[in-house]
Parts: C-alpha cells; structure tokens; sequence
C-alpha cells in the first residue's frame, strides 16, 4: 500500500466495530485517515490515535460536503451501516434511509469529487435462501429489507461506474466477530450477545433449536483486505465474498462461547423465527486476489474477544423505540380477566421479532387472551419473581413479578391482588415486592 501524505482515506463507521479495524489497518500503513461515526453503535475510544475523528451522520449532507471539501478525501471506505437482518422487516423505514440514502449521499459526495475508489461493505445477506457455500456467481435474492437495501447500493455502485466512471470494490462479509464488537447490542452480533449474557449472568439466548449454520469470522482477518482493495488493481470493480470457511451451529456456538469465557453452558430455546437456516460462503475468488492472513481459528478469535469483553465488562443499549410495522411484533394490550369478574389492563408495548402465541388458559383461575411472551434477558433479575405462592397458575403459563423499576410489560393489579409479599424467586433466593405491579413475561 503506498499512499501519498495528503491524501485522505474516509472510513464511514469508523468508530464502530469493524470499521475501526479497518481505520486501525490503514493508519498502521501511514494513511491520513478521517474516521466519521454518529457513535450509535459505535465507541469514541475504538478510534486509534492520529486519526482525524468527526462525529456525524452519513444522512447529513451538509456535513458530508464539508468533509469532502476540507480534506483532500481519494479513497471511502464505507462501512456505517445498522446490521440488524431480523429487525429489519419492522424498521423498514429505517432500514432504508440508514443504509440507502445514506450510502447515496456518499456515493453522491464520492462522484463529485472524483474519488479514487469507493470501497463498500455489503453483506452475504443479499444472497437470501440460496445455495450453500454462496459464491459471488449466484443470483442474490435477498429475504429481508437489510439485504435489499445492501444489494441496492452495490447495484447503484455499478450505475455509478457506468454513468460517471466512480471505481469501486464491493466485500460481503459475514458473522464478523471480534474485539471493540458492540456486545451490549441485543438485536445484532450473535458472539458479543451471548458474552454479554454470560457476564451479566443470564441464559444465552438461541432463536430454535440452534442448529442453524454460520461461519464466523474474526475481524482482524478481513480488516487488512479491506484497507488494501483501493490499492490492488484486479479488485476493481468486482465483488468478493470475505470471512470464515468452516460454519458452525448455533448451539455448538454457544458450547464454545461458553467455554472461552469460562462458564459451564446456560442456554435458553426461544421461539423459532423467519431466518435464513445456512448462511456461509465460498472465499476462493477473494484468496485468488489478495494475500489474505490465514484464519484465526473460532476458539483462538472467541479466547481473545472473551479477554477483551471481561476487560470492559457487561455493556446495556436501548432497546429500539421506532418500531413501524407492528405486525408480527409482539402487541401486548390484552385484557386478562380474573375469578370473580376482575381485569387487568396493560399498556403496549411493542417487542420486535416476536411472533403472537396463544397459550392454553389456566384451568378455572385466570382467563387469559392471546398474549405473546418475551423472555426476559435485558431486566434486572434481581427483581423478576415468579408468584407460585400467590397465583397459583396451571398449564403453561408464567406470572412475574416486578418492582416499579422495571421496564418490562407492567400490567396494574386489580386492589383486591395489591398485598403481595414475599415470593419465590427464578434463581432461587427471595425478595419482598413492595411495589403492586406484574408481568406476564415468558410462555414456558
């Protein structure tokens, strides 16, 4: 890589998890680098020393025009984006003003300066349900709005180049994982959620049976490729699959998971969602360009993010608030009516990926309308108590308890059920609920 001093490599995301290795591997080579993030999912800290940080949104175009016109920007590397496969079908809008436009508007600032080359990372979701290993020959026919929006920037790209001679690479990696991973994120990055259940002492959580596949790959392999594509002249224009070979289930995962952070494996079966069950892909025609590393084995990439996230410990995020589509969301405003003609009203509250279950009504005790449930995962579990004392329920159903605290499906109990005192708790210890609220929380 020889790159001239004044010129300046822009890295969309750079303070998140893979950019940041990217803008890591580019300032080791004595790039000039401009790392632009709005910190979303991103960490101030991930940005190395010497490198030009400016925090900021790819939707803002003003200050996209700034950027390019007060440095002299010859190469992006546009890697900001939010990766969340399954939530997208419920933020559709989202989706495509973060992961569309946006890239448009960089695309846009890219052509009129007359970049040198515009590297973009898409993603094998554009593949959709097809054919296992995926190779950049196949048709992509992508299942979700994330790969829609994905494939329709690579698609522009190639417009672009067509139209106005804009040179591009196009990397679709997959299941990255690795050190600086968001792991307080709980819709995205399978490997930094289940470390962060583990620390935070809770059951890793699998969508199924888990034997769903994916080849996992650590960011330090595919981050070096990356930051080289501008440089390598037989990269141009083409698309190349980068990560791991060997898939995994997400059982075995979880086992491995487990075992590099040093516990014994908890794991939790949720309902099955829509998903794509195999997912991993055929690297040949990136290892036929590029001098790639060789892979990071699972168990040596899962020891040294396990070091890293023990360092900087349990992480929490926000759950998402801008749910659009609600249907096939869990819709909890239920009426649930009691012996002797009393009900209890709830407030909705909107869980993505979730779909409506209606469980068997308890026999002669409490006459209960389709719910959906949500395990819990994210509460404080020092407050969630299952009332086996004083609700009685029958068949497969699950009554908790919560303080006002919690931020949970709070459902206000009826006076007559307001004298709640100690009950059993689910990790076997006790507390006093002082506050009279409930949660009906998870189909057992």
């Amino acid at each position: 890589m020889s790159v001239a001093k004044q010129d300046v490599s822009l890295v969309t995301g750079g303070a998140g998890f893979l950019g940041s290795h990217v803008v890591e591997a580019l300032a080791t080579k004595g790039a000039r680098v401009v790392a632009l993030d709005d910190l979303s999912g991103g960490f101030r800290e991930n940005v190395p020393d010497g490198v030009i940080f400016v925090e900021g949104s790819i939707l803002d175009r003003v200050l996209l025009a700034e950027i390019f016109d007060q440095h002299r920007v010859r190469r992006v590397y546009h890697l900001a984006a939010y990766a969340a496969e399954g939530l997208s079908h419920f933020i559709r809008r989202f989706n495509y003003e973060n992961n569309l436009i946006g890239s448009i508007n960089l695309i846009n600032e890219s052509v009129n300066h007359e970049v040198e080359c515009f590297v973009f990372t898409s993603s094998i979701a554009v593949y959709g349900r097809n054919q296992v290993p995926m190779h950049e020959d196949l048709v992509p026919s992508p299942e979700d709005p994330y790969g829609v929006a994905k494939l329709a920037v690579e698609q522009d790209l190639r417009a672009c180049h067509e139209q106005f001679g804009l040179p591009y690479v196009i990397f679709r990696p997959h299941n990255v994982y690795g050190e600086r991973q968001n792991i307080g994120d709980r819709y995205r990055n399978v490997i930094g959620i289940f470390m962060n259940q583990i620390m935070r002492g809770e059951p890793m959580t699998i969508f199924g049976d888990g034997a769903q596949t994916r080849a996992f790959t650590y960011a330090g392999d595919i981050a070096p490729v990356i930051a080289e594509a501008p440089f390598n002249s037989e990269a141009a224009g083409e698309v190349f699959n980068v990560g791991a070979d060997r898939p995994y289930s997400v059982r075995e995962l979880a086992e491995r998971v487990a075992a590099a952070m040093g516990v014994e494996p908890n794991i939790r079966h949720l309902p099955s969602r829509n998903e794509v069950v195999d997912a991993y892909s055929s690297h040949e025609k990136v290892r036929r360009v590029f001098e790639c590393p060789p892979e990071t084995s699972l168990d040596v990439g899962l020891a040294r993010m396990a070091c890293w996230a023990r360092e900087v410990g349990a992480r929490t995020s926000k759950a998402f608030g801008e749910i659009e589509i609600h249907t096939g969301v869990v819709k909890f405003r239920k009426t649930v009516t009691l012996r002797g003609g009393n009900t209890i009203q709830s407030r909705r509250i909107n869980r993505p990926g979730r779909t409506t279950t209606a469980p068997r009504p308890a026999r002669q005790f409490i006459k209960l309308l389709p719910i959906a449930f949500l395990p819990s995962g994210h509460g404080d579990k020092s407050f969630r108590a299952l009332v086996d004392r004083v609700f009685p329920l029958q068949g497969n159903f699950a009554l908790f308890v919560f303080t006002a605290r919690s931020q949970h499906w709070m459902l206000s109990l009826p006076k007559r059920f307001s004298k709640l005192h100690t009950v059993k708790m689910v990790q076997n210890s006790w507390c006093t609920v002082t506050s009279a609220s409930a949660t009906i929380l998870q189909n057992r």
